[in-house]
């Protein structure tokens, strides 16, 4: 960025901000009003409604409730430690035959990912944590388990422009 002739400056206070471009992960609503058409962001406002886990999770969930079974599009999952009653009473109404898998919400890559069997214990104090009930029979190709990964980039929402890979 150097080369190209940006130099690094703080932002801060209200009105115009002095940036061409905003590298991060959370920008403000009250900052977005002073943007001009020449700033451009790394993220658009509101993507990690989609983006976290656990935020994922809250809007499927709200549209399964307005739409029902189009939106059975992922196991049933609970939060911690606000969903841990919650899955305590479903896991024993199930009399602890589900398996469950742990996630940390703030992860990636598959780190801190565990199974939870039908006899082991969680602590309801752990937080930044989803558990979802684990697919004993999932769809397969050639007897194998796969990821399907669809990535978008959105470059503009007017006009919009989308590129998936």
């Amino acid at each position: 960025m150097k080369t190209a002739g940006f130099a690094l400056v703080q932002s801060g206070g209200n009105g115009p901000l002095p940036w061409n471009m905003l590298w991060t992960t959370l920008i403000r609503p009250s900052k977005l009003k002073y943007l001009n058409k020449y700033q451009k962001l790394n993220h658009f406002a509101g993507a990690w409604s989609i983006g976290s886990k656990a935020n994922l999770w809250r809007n499927v969930q709200k549209q399964r409730r307005k739409h029902g079974k189009d939106f059975e599009i992922c196991p049933t999952t609970y939060i911690f430690p606000e969903d841990y009653k919650r899955w305590c009473n479903d896991r024993e109404m199930n009399n602890y035959k589900d398996m469950y898998i742990l996630k940390p919400t703030s992860s990636s890559c598959g780190r801190g990912i565990r199974v939870i069997g039908k006899k082991d214990q969680l602590n309801n104090k752990k937080g930044g944590y989803l558990v979802s009930k684990y697919l004993s029979k999932p769809h397969l190709l050639r007897g194998y388990k796969y990821d399907l990964r669809i990535y978008v980039v959105v470059t503009s929402f007017d006009p919009l422009k989308a590129y998936l890979f």
